[in-house]
């Protein structure tokens, strides 16, 4: 029986444990190789597909929503609001202009009742008041100014970088913080933190990591009837994409887009995000490894965004050597066409 190679740190069986009797997939051939081909599968059950029409209709409707807040007192407070944005703009360029280092930033805080907070450097109370005593302003004192916050997280965007595990970050000025997202998990940086030395991070930076995945990379009932699995080695960000469709095959165990005629398609790979395995209906499908729910089976039409410019995967030269080295395509996290579909369909 065949066993995986073609990854070391996602706990493959080694070669001194038996592999599970294979599942062969419903509508799956295995050849003389071992390997499965699925040229086709039927679509992917709709009948559990949500309307994609949010449950809000308006900013009204969606602040009552975000705020906790009735329908009544969401308009009343955004009428307000509204009305007092000139007030506001006006006091604001004037602290720019007569303030300039001291006034920080503002924002706008909506319980118990809406205000704006401006930050200042020195004397934030007092500074206010030479200014506005409208009670919808609130002074508060602020911890570092941009520029300050800006110097602060320089050297560690630079060892991020150098990394190549920053990918984005946000300046809060009336929070004192910044905030940067890790597409990796917790475990991950820290075992990069212990071997660079790097010490803590200063509590004004907030980082967020990936998600730890609890679905393994691939149903290990599978594994020996594919030549190999292929997805970035770390977490989706946001990106500006459109929308791409195709459909994914496995040809003799070799994971690739539907090619014309004799033509072999390009090889499939996709983000951290996706496994493959078996859906409910026992076909083989890619699995959200964040859910374990199956999003769409080999076979069948399939949606995704795209460009995806990633260009580190885990797997990749195992899938080249067994699949051969032809075009690669990054399908991302994809999703049946049919499920995609009756979403937007039922939002009509």
């Amino acid at each position: 029986m065949k066993l995986f190679a073609f990854v070391s740190h996602l706990a493959v069986a080694s070669v001194a444990t038996a592999a599970p009797a294979p599942i062969v997939p419903k509508g799956a051939i295995v050849g003389r190789s071992g390997y499965a081909t699925i040229l086709r599968a039927p679509p992917s059950p709709t009948g559990d597909v949500k309307s994609a029409r949010p449950s809000y209709d308006g900013p009204v409707d969606y602040y009552a929503q975000e705020e906790g807040l009735t329908i009544d007192e969401a308009r009343k407070h955004l009428s307000e609001q509204w009305a007092f944005q000139p007030i506001f703009e006006r006091l604001e360029e004037r602290l720019r202009k007569a303030e300039p280092d001291n006034y920080v930033s503002a924002r706008i805080n909506h319980k118990p009742d809406w205000h704006y907070t401006l930050s200042f450097k020195r004397d934030p109370e007092a500074t206010l008041r030479k200014y506005q005593v409208n009670p919808r302003f609130k002074a508060a004192k602020a911890a570092y100014t941009e520029a300050e916050l800006k110097a602060l997280v320089a050297p560690w965007l630079k060892r991020f970088a150098e990394e190549r595990i920053g990918t984005g970050y946000a300046i809060d000025p009336t929070k004192g913080s910044v905030s940067i997202s890790i597409p990796i998990t917790a475990a991950e940086f820290r075992a990069i933190a212990v071997r660079k030395g790097w010490g803590d991070v200063p509590a004004a930076i907030h980082l967020s990591f990936a998600a730890e995945h609890h679905v393994p990379w691939f149903d290990p009932r599978v594994a020996a009837l594919l030549r190999g699995f292929a997805s970035e080695n770390q977490a989706t960000t946001l990106q500006m994409q459109r929308g791409e469709s195709g459909r994914v095959v496995l040809d003799d165990g070799c994971l690739r887009l539907a090619g014309k005629g004799k033509q072999k398609g390009a090889l499939v790979v996709f983000h951290r995000e996706t496994g493959i395995g078996l859906d409910a209906h026992g076909y083989l499908a890619a699995i959200d490894r964040r859910s374990g729910k199956a999003t769409g089976r080999i076979g069948e039409d399939m949606s995704w965004a795209a460009p995806n410019p990633g260009t580190e995967f885990d797997g990749l030269e195992h899938l080249k050597a067994a699949c051969g080295n032809g075009p690669v395509i990054n399908v991302g996290n994809p999703e049946s066409t049919a499920r995609f579909e009756a979403r937007y369909r039922r939002a009509n």
